[in-house]
């Protein structure tokens, strides 16, 4: 009768050894890739019924709402607001820092637009650089206070095109010219 017993007993260890073999490998697959797992589920009746296999991802569709709207831009001088006056209401370009900025334009065009602000125009420039935005046509953001020296550079240079509120760029510059693909050389003014 003890050799059945030591029998059973080796046996009932062998399975245990077995069982937790076993879990240990399931679990440590499981572990390197859960999404393979076709597991069961236990319901509350005691009964195992196999997982509904995963379905796809639906397929994003696109949104239909339209991009935000740019700001809108200072509009250009109209007859009654004409170049004098609006010259006229801001400070002297030697008294205005610009930071002139490559945005579409290409380098040698940004170079050329800094060269005019300075030695033709007066300005007081600053710094030249790339922006991390592109524009389709020559702009300048003016800081906070800044506005009439930016509509008078507009007034002295058709070349910028569109006069908006600063975007992020340093305050402390009074004007930054995003110079676009639509500058040239032949002098604005």
């Amino acid at each position: 009768m003890a050799n059945i017993t030591t029998i059973i007993r080796h046996l009932a260890g062998v399975t245990f050894l077995l069982a937790l073999a076993l879990t240990l490998v399931g679990g440590l697959l499981w572990a390197l890739n859960p999404e393979a797992s076709t597991g069961f589920t236990i319901d509350g009746g005691g009964v195992a019924t196999p997982e509904p296999a995963p379905q796809p991802a639906p397929t994003p569709t696109p949104d239909p709402s339209p991009p935000p709207e740019e700001p809108t831009p200072t509009p250009t001088p109209t007859p009654t607001e004409d170049a004098e006056e609006l010259i006229a209401a801001a400070r002297e370009p030697s008294a205005t820092t610009v930071q002139v900025l490559e945005a579409g334009g290409g380098q040698a065009a940004t170079e050329a637009a800094a060269a005019h602000l300075r030695d033709e125009l007066g300005y007081d420039v600053v710094f030249v650089t790339s922006a991390r935005v592109d524009v389709t046509r020559t702009t300048v953001w003016f800081s906070q206070g800044n506005e009439d020296e930016a509509r008078a550079l507009r007034a002295r240079d058709a070349r910028v095109a569109v006069v908006e509120a600063n975007q992020g760029l340093n305050e402390a510059t009074d004007l930054h010219v995003l110079v676009g693909p639509d500058w040239d050389g032949s002098g604005g003014g």
